[in-house]
């Protein structure tokens, strides 16, 4: 039972209406999680819905050490409003030096508490970028490929990528330098093809 709340300390009021049967599944999960983030073991592992990406990133920003690179599509704030997402990037970036790269794929949710958040941030702290990217650069992508999948990489070693963006299913690793290095460069693309907000 104790371990119960500490997921629901983590995730908040949002899991009253989930099963205890699913709640338990969670709690197994972000133990896991912390175990193979503690250890840097290169295993990859899924996340299947919000509760889990929470729970991923999260832990991404409690061991992010120098830079956290996040490809967005609006924050729309179903992920990124929530207390334990809004709390562990608060705590990553009084780490000295890091630095936050988001670019968004359309233009960001003007109401998302995140957003407001960050926007007044970066008016005081340079190590705050936030982008739009250029849509004459997302109707290629989109043209040639369908879709564009959104990702976060940390410390060119951690990543999280979604595979479906609806559905918050993703992929994940806390110690893949070769997947996370293709990130990155994938990143710096978008990064020199998107603007200032």
């Amino acid at each position: 039972m104790q371990q119960k709340s500490k997921v629901i300390d983590l995730l908040g009021a949002g899991l009253q209406n989930l099963s205890a049967e699913y709640i338990e599944s969670l709690q197994e999960y972000y133990d896991s999680i912390i175990y193979l983030s503690d250890n840097k073991f290169n295993l990859e592992f899924n996340n299947k819905d919000e509760y889990h990406a929470s729970l991923v990133m999260s832990l991404l920003f409690q061991k992010a050490q120098s830079k956290i690179n996040i490809f967005a599509g609006d924050f729309g704030g179903k992920i990124c409003d929530t207390e334990l997402y809004m709390t562990k990037l608060r705590e990553a970036l009084t780490i000295p030096n890091l630095e936050l790269n988001v670019i968004f794929e359309k233009a960001p949710k003007e109401d998302s508490l995140w957003y407001k958040y960050l926007y007044s941030e970066k008016r005081n702290n340079n190590r705050i970028k936030l982008r739009r990217l250029n849509q004459a650069y997302r109707k290629n992508i989109i043209d040639n490929f369908g879709k564009i999948e959104h990702f976060t990489v940390v410390d060119e070693s951690m990543f999280r990528y979604e595979t479906d963006i609806d559905e918050y299913k993703a992929f994940c690793n806390f110690d893949d330098k070769v997947n996370a290095s293709l990130l990155s460069k994938n990143y710096g693309k978008l990064y020199d093809n998107s603007e200032e907000i």
